[in-house]
């Protein structure tokens, strides 16, 4: 790490849309199925129970999906959704250029991230709940953490001092918003079940907040004096986004809030009962 390493650009654009790809399903083609249910409002399955098909190889997110039927159209849908901390590649992302040399500290990284979606359906009065065409609302919260290794540094403050610690970096985003949605929702024999969601759209806010943090310091060490190197940190947004910066002794912290757009397109496979 090269010294005064702290006068520095960070660009923390880090989008996560696109999180799943679809695939397409008839409803008409399930109708035409042998063993599947007369149309009709007469199913006595209660609840379904599902994951997702399509993981998704950038965000390898497994959901745990929980549908339940509150009336003969109406139902209530919980997705938990985890990523469990796993290297991901951010280096492509984020580099750093510090007196003129290239420094990526998000080379060796891991990806974690938790959230939930709830959902309220209206099926069609044909064939009410569980089966057929929905659409509805969607509430959703989304945290993802991305942590880099730590890396031994040398620092020199606004005195000529040096000091030396362990330095990591860290990005956190959490998305928060609702929206519409639709879909269709098919049951083989009653019991196997296939859903669609086409298309979810809808408004968040976006928090990031990236950190650097230091650890195993040499004595007095203190990011409180590198203040010219730490008014030099930014986002790069100062000019159209507000940017709240705090400097304690062993870290310092850039965050901002912005609106955001919520795309949603899925395809999960569960059992009622």
């Amino acid at each position: 790490m090269q010294p005064n390493l702290l006068k520095m650009k960070i660009y923390y654009l880090l989008g996560f849309l696109s999180l799943f790809g679809t695939a397409l399903y008839s409803q008409a083609g399930m109708d035409s199925i042998p063993g599947s249910i007369p149309k009709g409002l007469n199913s006595g399955r209660k609840n379904i129970s599902k994951t997702n098909l399509l993981f998704g190889p950038f965000f390898k997110t497994v959901q745990v999906i929980q549908e339940r039927k509150l009336s003969k159209r109406i139902t209530t849908q919980t997705i938990a959704k985890t990523r469990i901390p796993s290297s991901f590649n951010a280096s492509r992302f984020v580099k750093i250029d510090a007196n003129g040399s290239s420094y990526n500290p998000f080379g060796s990284t891991k990806l974690s991230g938790i959230g939930n979606i709830t959902e309220f359906r209206l099926y069609g009065k044909k064939k009410g709940a569980f089966k057929g065409f929905y659409s509805g609302v969607f509430f959703s919260y989304m945290h993802y953490k991305l942590q880099s290794a730590s890396v031994r540094g040398s620092f020199q403050d606004d005195n000529g001092v040096t000091y030396e610690a362990d330095v990591s970096q860290s990005i956190k985003i959490n998305i928060t918003g609702g929206g519409l949605h639709c879909g269709v929702q098919g049951l083989i024999k009653d019991r196997f079940c296939i859903d669609w969601t086409i298309l979810g759209v809808g408004v968040a806010g976006l928090g990031i907040k990236g950190s650097i943090d230091a650890t195993n310091t040499s004595n007095n060490f203190d990011f409180r004096n590198y203040k010219d190197d730490v008014d030099d940190m930014t986002f790069g947004l100062e000019k159209i986004l507000p940017i709240k910066k705090t400097v304690e002794k062993e870290s310092v912290s850039l965050g901002v809030k912005a609106p955001w757009v919520l795309f949603r397109m899925g395809l999960s496979v569960g059992f009622a009962y």
